[in-house]
């Protein structure tokens, strides 16, 4: 059994590790994930854009390499001018160009013609009553143009017109083949069309552009713009609120493919570095993160605040015998009381300050909240002594720390042990900050008030009780239940303090098994022998003591004052003030 358990915890450890290594792996020599993604979706959007444009571009083009015109004027080449042929085919000229869209603004036509194949003769006559004549030829470099359209009868000189009133760039000058006539159109409202295409589609290619370049950049601002953002806003979260954040969930690792992502590793560490800086520094040494955070220089010994808290003391009962017996097995020993104790008071909203060994300081502190809000069983001093009890009730109850209890070394050593931790509770004010010098720091409180909840830890072994707390908390309690198990137990003055208290413990029901008839009862008729004592009339008080005897034999703090009034003679003495000086610490 025993090695199948050890073979457990090999794998286990092996699947943690290998686990780990994911995230580590990509700091060992490789190329960083974060560029190596950017690279390819900006390599396929690269390619993808360019063939968008190779197939698209060719699209938008205007090819204007028009024949029309040219070869219409064939038609002429073979009628004489003004024969009926020829009047018919320039009707038909006529008609094609207004089919087509064109604008013609000049037509002229030399005299002569031809007779397929072009035979070129030196004379070409024709007779007006014969229209239907053959032609002979063309003479090319005698004959000049002869102006059809517009009508020789209007007076106009088509040609010059045209080239007074358009651009060169707006003209379409057009020769036939065979040189016989020729022809000036508009393409003005061509031009105009094209350049409106042209911007259409120019329009188009920046769209294309732009969309090209947003998604391009939508890459690069995910995986790069974006964390660094979170990045950047995520210190300042820590330096506002690092206690809050350091309650963060920690964010995947890995990106959408299952690779680690550097800049989510980096958003991991953030939030890890500010919940190592609460479990090393605790609740007062979140302020000098905060603090450093925020400005520009690295300042750990930040000023001191004034702070009025309930300051808790616990102590492990018999800790030296039981690391003794325990050796190497005393830090998991320990541990798992800490984290038991610590626990119970973050549950509570109290902060864990200082382990020391086998004791803790461990703080609540008042807020504004608790001067606003008067709901009973919610003041700072009620969380305090509820997360005690608590405690007590767990440590009492832990089946894991009763097997630590009856290891066979602590048995042998102290028969019937029984693990047992003592309190103390105390309610003052305190200077919270750090404590050191710029090598090292342990934020922490300075204040006889947080001595005093020491103080009375320790005086737990005096009185024989789990739980000790003072006035000053049992005036803040508001929770009437927490009120009513409070008995007054003395009145003392500790050393380092000559203002006396009235000391009070906490009957938890779990620890009454020997107390004969009812506990309010009793607590009147013990507080009531507090009193005299403290008036000084011992005689009544000591009646009234050892009735309180007969009914719960094992209260230890009975045989306390008892013993301090015998030690009198059980007589007041005559510098008697009303209460007595404890003098172990």
């Amino acid at each position: 059994m025993q090695l199948f358990r050890h073979g457990y915890k090999i794998r286990e450890a092996q699947t943690n590790k290998a686990a780990e290594s994911d995230t580590e792996h990509h700091y060992k020599g490789k190329p960083s994930q974060v560029w190596t993604r950017l690279s390819e979706l900006t390599s396929q959007k690269l390619v993808l854009g360019m063939l968008v444009l190779v197939i698209l571009i060719p699209n938008l083009r205007i090819y204007a390499n028009d024949y029309g015109p040219v070869s219409s004027l064939s038609m002429l080449d073979h009628s004489p001018l003004y024969s009926s042929h020829f009047n018919d085919s320039l009707e038909s000229l006529y008609e094609f160009y207004t089919n087509h869209g064109y604008k013609l603004l000049y037509l002229g036509v030399k005299d002569g013609c031809f007779s397929p194949p072009y035979i070129s003769c030196d004379e070409c006559t024709s007779s007006s009553q014969n229209s239907s004549m053959i032609c002979s030829g063309l003479d090319p470099g005698v004959a000049t143009f002869q102006q059809v359209y517009p009508l020789p009868s209007t007076g106009l000189d088509g040609k010059k017109q045209a080239e007074a009133k358009y651009r060169p760039s707006e003209l379409l000058i057009a020769t036939s083949d065979s040189g016989r006539s020729e022809a000036f159109f508009s393409i003005r409202q061509n031009i105009t069309r094209g350049i409106q295409y042209d911007t259409g589609a120019t329009v188009i290619i920046l769209l294309i552009l732009s969309a090209w370049s947003f998604f391009l950049s939508w890459d690069s601002n995910k995986l790069l713009i974006q964390p660094i953002e979170g990045m950047v806003r995520f210190v300042k979260e820590l330096a506002e609120d690092p206690v809050s954040f350091a309650g963060k969930i920690l964010p995947p690792t890995k990106g959408e493919e299952g690779k680690v992502m550097e800049t989510r590793v980096v958003e991991a560490a953030l939030i890890k570095i500010a919940r190592l800086t609460k479990v090393a520094l605790g609740d007062a040494g979140m302020d000098i993160l905060s603090v450093n955070l925020k400005g520009t220089a690295f300042n750990p010994m930040i000023p001191g605040k004034k702070i009025r808290a309930c300051f808790g003391f616990c102590d492990i009962r018999n800790f030296t015998d039981a690391t003794e017996c325990l050796q190497e097995d005393v830090m998991v020993f320990v541990n798992k009381i800490a984290d038991l104790v610590h626990n119970k008071v973050v549950i509570y909203h109290g902060y864990p300050n200082k382990n020391i060994g086998d004791a803790f300081l461990l703080v609540w502190k008042k807020t504004i909240s608790d001067a606003a809000n008067k709901k009973r069983g919610s003041s700072f001093a009620d969380r305090a002594l509820r997360s005690f009890l608590d405690i007590i009730y767990s440590v009492e109850t832990s089946q894991t720390l009763q097997a630590y209890a009856m290891h066979p070394a602590i048995q042998r050593r102290m028969p019937g042990y029984k693990i047992r931790l003592g309190f103390g509770l105390h309610v003052g004010w305190a200077i919270e900050g750090a404590i050191g010098s710029s090598h090292k720091v342990d934020p922490s409180y300075l204040s006889p008030h947080v001595n005093m909840a020491s103080r009375l830890e320790a005086a737990t072994k005096q009185y024989g009780v789990v739980l000790l707390l003072s006035e000053t908390v049992v005036s803040n309690l508001t929770k009437s239940s927490l009120q009513d198990n409070c008995r007054r137990l003395d009145r003392i003055t500790v050393k380092g303090s000559m203002e006396p208290m009235i000391l009070y413990t906490y009957d938890m029901p779990m620890f009454q098994k020997d107390l004969v008839g009812n506990y309010s009862e009793y607590k009147r008729t013990f507080e009531a022998a507090v009193d005299d004592y403290i008036d000084g009339k011992w005689h009544e008080a000591l009646d009234k003591l050892h009735w309180c005897q007969h009914l719960w034999p094992t209260d230890k703090p009975i045989e306390v004052l008892i013993t301090f009034m015998a030690s009198h003679k059980n007589m007041v003495p005559e510098t008697w003030k009303g209460y007595r000086e404890l003098t172990e610490k």
